[in-house]
């Protein structure tokens, strides 16, 4: 609902309505930023960080039930069947749910929500305010999410960012309007302090100017720690080995690197390169999300980052283009074959992203 533009065609009193919608770029909440400062300038927050693995969640049965117990209208029956991502799609009342292979996540949507949001915005047309999502958010997780996304004792829920979808358009006498017709907050894990970063362990609620949930989405495994632990690099360090994967993704070299600034005086937007800059930069466990991976695969301590590359064109002014991913922290790290950063550090060839894709951050 945040990722694609919307056309509308209506008709009003003044003639025809011609509308779009538009996705306002997700603003970062203090305590990410905060979190991104710290780690540009000292990286981890201890010298030495466990190593962690995903376990299996609960099966789709177990799933629905309790999601039936908290979200399915008397009466109704749920209906599953297969999903396009391999694990089971379920639809009941007005909720289509997406339960992932591995049984750590979900992803859902209410059907008309579009509609819904822009109905609602014709009676309320004040949207939720920051603290206002994040009370929210809280609320639907201990009362829609019982028993299936539980924060332990040692772990917090954080909201890291915000977004608005806005809709107008141009009416017949060439008068614009606008309004916010949804609103979105993302929640990050904390383990002990330390973020879980790179797109898992996140829940995402999606709702409509008066609070209705429009969609929600989790990925909250239980994680396991491994005996085994890495030694990380201090922020110089891990600053250096980002400038190495941002000039391999960028230019397909790392040779001529320019000096870095040192992390005593960084912040952002940090330049990698003459032509790159870091918008962020957060050290944590490094955990993409991804359902396909096996159960057991490690998560290991690592920074996420996300990057702006300006280039100038013939034809006068710049291009800019977006790229995120993250990087191995461990002094020695695993090699996973689904981390393509830690492939490309380990020997291997950095699959080729096309520029503006995310992978592996949130």
């Amino acid at each position: 609902m945040f990722t694609n533009r919307s056309l509308l065609l209506g008709i009003t009193a003044a003639g025809i309505v011609i509308a779009h919608g538009t996705n306002a770029g997700a603003t970062d909440s203090q305590a990410r930023r905060a979190a991104a400062e710290r780690s540009l300038g000292h990286g981890f927050p201890e010298p030495v960080m466990a190593v962690l693995e995903r376990t299996p969640g609960l099966d789709s049965t177990t799933i629905t039930s309790r999601l039936g117990q908290t979200l399915c209208e008397p009466g109704c029956r749920p209906d599953a069947s297969g999903s396009p991502a391999g694990g089971t799609r379920v639809r009941m009342s007005q909720w289509t749910f997406d339960i992932s292979r591995d049984g750590n996540g979900v992803s859902s949507e209410s059907a008309g929500q579009e509609e819904s949001g822009r109905s609602i915005a014709g009676r309320q047309p004040t949207p939720p305010t920051e603290r206002e999502l994040e009370k929210i958010g809280r609320a639907f997780v201990a009362q829609r999410l019982v028993g299936l996304l539980t924060v332990e004792r040692a772990e917090d829920l954080v909201p890291v960012s915000f977004a608005r979808k806005s809709e107008g358009g141009t009416d017949g006498r060439r008068e614009a309007s606008s309004r916010v017709v949804a609103s979105r907050v993302v929640f990050a894990r904390r383990i002990q302090g330390v973020p879980v970063v790179g797109g898992g362990g996140t829940f995402t609620l999606t709702v409509a100017n008066d609070g209705a949930p429009l969609s929600f989405a989790y990925d909250w495994p239980r994680y396991v720690a491994r005996t085994s632990t890495q030694t990380v690099l201090p922020a110089g360090d891990l600053l250096a080995r980002l400038q190495r994967v941002v000039a391999i993704r960028t230019s397909g070299s790392p040779a001529d690197l320019p000096p870095l600034v040192s992390p005593d005086a960084a912040s952002f937007p940090y330049e990698v390169a003459s032509d790159t800059f870091l918008e962020s930069f957060e050290c944590g466990y490094v955990d993409s999300g991804d359902p396909a991976r096996a159960s057991g695969a490690p998560i290991q301590p690592g920074c996420s980052y996300r990057a702006i590359r300006v280039l100038r064109v013939p034809s006068g002014g710049n291009a800019r283009s977006a790229f995120a991913g993250a990087v191995p922290g461990g002094e020695t790290f695993e090699r996973d074959e689904r981390w393509a950063e830690a492939v490309v550090l380990s020997g291997g060839v950095l699959p080729r992203r096309p520029e503006g894709a995310t992978a592996g951050a949130r």
